[in-house]
């Protein structure tokens, strides 16, 4: 018999999922979707939830922030506890703690429960995310693989587009309290069928133990990150936006610096010191966080840099459309959640190709073909961008976007894990969930900024010219008005805003054209930077992941002190798998 390692591989390729994995992998996903669905709802209910709650701004901060800081922060600490304890349990467990934090959400008569629930929700999120991609990576070989995991991303890329539809139809049909209760159906459902079909599996490979320096400080580290790249536009990059500053319930302390670069060098210790310390564990064969030799295999180091350009990228359009559809052309919050579902219908429609496409020609080219749809996508978006556009204007760029989330995001997962050792997968999915949270994160920082700063220069530019002649102090102060209110004041639809506070009541029609041109500028430059780094994404795939001659088609270089997946697919003994009885052994 052949057992060399092409032939494992030959093997793992031809090796067939059984039909209940398939069946799991849908509950599995349905799961992520409240994941998904959760970090773009909540911002079309924050009116309804400001008006009913009588939150001051700072509430309205924290709900969104909460969210995301709690998430990233605890990515890789969740992803190796999937590998040591279960994954199926982790995933289980995720799933209820998120929808017990969902109904705390749900029923919160204050900001401050409003808030509890959200930073519970983004433990049960991470829990979720890292524990269903490592299960994903240990129940499905080969073909499948690639077509679970276009499923997967496909339902990461496709949901999120899905949450302004759902929150404006429920925030205005019912409650936002319903953007929170739907959850509850969608757990039940999801546990159910998690138990009955996933298998469970975990490693037994790696020295059991726990990692406490590890994991509190890869915590903090991406807590104050995270913190910081949200923030630094509401508190101020270097100096205090104010004289004011809270965070949470405190005040700032500090008159001379914002609390943002004091994150920042917090963070930077802290990561330093968790990478030395993780070097010297594993050096004396002690329990690590995260293997750092993880990143000596080629694919899943350029696979996590890739990952954060285009997580940076995508969010270009994701952050800045919706905003300027219902600020800027004065969409309702159902009709701008509606053109945001093109999107979606694109990478519905292109995902379940994306499987075939992978069989034919390889992960890699999928996902640098889907991100080059992306590039053109979003450079013909921002051409769109005007005062008088129009949804089906929008529409087939947003359709053609969705195409390559479908394929280039859904397969990207894909291509990060492939080559990683199936005893790690928790923390290597983790690690990669991880870089594109920091990456969503700059996006939001970064983008953010050019949208608000152009806007304000574009705007008070505009207004000094001579047909409107405002002075400079005048313009200025109108720009910042325009910018403080995030352009709600330039068209928004009557439900946001009334009709006497838009700019057209208090300025005239001519300042009202200025603010509209200025926005759909500023709207389209951060979406074009956005594009420009996707495309860095797809210079990544060229420069990064390309393959030596003496390379196979499916198998990467792997560091000498790694098994590889097919190899660890022969080695049965090397991870504890229980599964179904009709199922066959995975490891």
């Amino acid at each position: 018999m052949d057992t060399s390692p092409a032939s494992s591989t030959s093997t793992e390729d031809n090796q067939k999922a059984p039909r209940a994995y398939w069946f799991a992998l849908g509950f599995i996903s349905m799961g992520v979707t409240m994941v998904m669905i959760d970090a773009t709802i909540v911002n079309v209910a924050i009116p309804q939830i400001t008006a009913d709650l009588k939150l001051v701004p700072t509430d309205i901060q924290w709900i969104n922030s909460i969210y995301a800081l709690v998430f990233a922060s605890l990515l890789i600490s969740v992803g190796k506890l999937g590998d040591s304890i279960g994954r199926r349990l982790i995933f289980v467990t995720g799933v209820l703690i998120f929808v017990l934090a969902s109904v705390i959400a749900a029923t919160a008569q204050t900001g401050e429960v409003i808030i509890a629930g959200r930073a519970l929700q983004g433990v049960g999120g991470a829990m979720m995310i890292t524990s269903s991609l490592s299960l994903l990576n240990t129940m499905f070989r080969g073909k499948d693989r690639a077509i679970a995991f276009a499923i997967w991303g496909a339902t990461v890329g496709t949901v999120a587009a899905l949450g302004p539809l759902l929150g404006g139809f429920l925030t205005s049909s019912y409650s936002w309290r319903w953007a929170f209760l739907i959850n509850v159906p969608i757990a039940i459902v999801s546990i159910t069928g998690a138990l009955f079909l996933a298998p469970e599996s975990k490693d037994s490979v790696s020295k059991p133990g726990l990692d406490l320096p590890g994991v509190l400080l890869s915590s903090f580290g991406l807590g104050a990150l995270i913190f910081g790249l949200i923030e630094g536009q509401n508190y101020g990059w270097w100096a205090p936006r104010g004289s004011d500053i809270a965070i949470g319930p405190f005040s700032w302390p500090i008159e001379a610096i914002s609390p943002v670069p004091i994150a920042f060098a917090l963070s930077l210790l802290a990561l330093f010191l968790f990478i030395r310390i993780e070097a010297s564990r594993a050096a004396e064969k002690q329990v690590v966080t995260l293997d750092l030799t993880l990143f000596k295999i080629r694919s899943f180091a350029w696979g996590n840099l890739i990952g954060l350009c285009i997580m940076f990228g995508e969010f270009g359009m994701i952050l800045t459309l919706p905003i300027y559809l219902q600020n800027g052309l004065g969409f309702t919050a159902l009709k701008a959640g509606a053109t945001t579902a093109f999107i979606m219908l694109g990478a519905l429609i292109a995902a379940p190709a994306s499987g075939k496409f992978t069989q034919a020609l390889g992960p890699l080219a999928v996902v640098r073909t889907g991100l080059i749809l992306e590039v053109i996508a979003m450079i013909g978006v921002g051409a769109t961008y005007s005062a008088d556009a129009t949804q089906m204007q929008f529409a087939p760029w947003l359709l053609l976007f969705g195409a390559g989330v479908g394929l280039g995001t859904a397969q990207l997962v894909n291509v990060i894990l492939r080559d990683v050792p199936v005893n790690e997968s928790g923390q290597a999915s983790g690690t990669q969930s991880t870089s594109r949270q920091v990456g969503t994160a700059l996006g939001v920082a970064v983008l953010g900024a050019v949208l608000w700063t152009t806007l304000g220069s574009t705007l008070t530019t505009a207004l000094q010219k001579p047909e409107i002649g405002f002075s400079a102090q005048q313009a200025s102060g109108v720009s910042d008005a325009v910018v403080q209110s995030s352009g709600v004041i330039i068209n928004a639809n009557p439900e946001a805003v009334p009709a006497d506070q838009l700019i057209s009541a208090q300025y005239g029609e001519a300042v009202q054209t200025a603010a509209e041109e200025s926005f759909a500028t500023a709207t389209a430059y951060a979406t074009y930077v956005g594009a420009g780094f996707v495309a860095v994404g797809v210079l990544g795939t060229v420069v990064g992941m390309r393959r030596r001659r003496d390379e196979s088609d499916h198998s990467e270089e792997q560091p000498a002190a790694h098994q590889t997946h097919s190899e660890t697919v022969a080695t049965t003994s090397s991870t504890e798998t229980t599964q179904p009885a009709q199922s066959s052994p995975i490891t």
